[in-house]
């Protein structure tokens, strides 16, 4: 699930995890199914002498199911529906909604360009500090700039001499800390088999 960087407001926590438990946390709780039915595998199976709503699934395996209620992270109401507890100070943000709202630069440096927000909140939502992120077609060199940003390492990939220019350029332009100086990389290029 992406997350925005958007953090929860008291008002959204008050609205969104309105049960409260012994220690004073905020919680919300979730279905322990989900739409589809499982014929042969695990999640269709019985728990604790139940089996999943017809037309659903468990979301998560019996054992699993388990381990969550021995620790304590399962609500059972008085007529014996069980819910998951999600509790308001685990969350990181808001989720990230269908539509995100980013525009193109206005005066891209290159003719593909994409938004240096946009690609930061994806490569946020989608790997973690220290992971590889590659780019086949790097042109502006967005991707690149976005990844060494976000702390990631990164392959940049590019066949047009004006892309690899552009891709330089931009990542001169990263401002470091007092101590690190420009970003450092190894530019290799690639002869053109053709030519020899």
């Amino acid at each position: 699930m992406a997350y925005s960087d958007t953090l929860l407001s008291e008002h959204d926590i008050e609205r969104l995890f309105r049960k409260v438990n012994e220690q004073g946390r905020r919680y919300a709780t979730v279905p322990l199914h989900a739409p589809g039915e499982t014929q042969n595998g695990s999640t269709g199976l019985e728990w604790k002498g139940m089996r999943p709503p017809k037309g659903r699934h468990w979301r998560s395996s019996p054992e699993v199911l388990e381990e969550l209620d021995k620790q304590g992270l399962i609500e059972w109401s008085a007529t014996g529906v069980s819910r998951k507890k999600i509790f308001a100070d685990e969350k990181v943000g808001k989720k990230a909604q269908d539509i995100w709202e980013f525009k193109d630069p206005q005066y891209p440096s290159y003719p593909t360009e994409k938004n240096l927000d946009l690609l930061k909140f994806m490569i946020r939502a989608s790997s973690s500090e220290g992971d590889i992120v590659l780019d086949c077609f790097s042109g502006s060199g967005t991707t690149i700039v976005a990844a060494q940003e976000c702390g990631r390492k990164w392959i940049g990939i590019d066949c047009s001499e004006q892309a690899i220019e552009v891709a330089q350029k931009r990542l001169s332009q990263i401002q470091g800390d007092l101590f690190s100086g420009p970003v450092e990389y190894t530019l290799i290029e690639q002869l053109d088999l053709a030519d020899s």
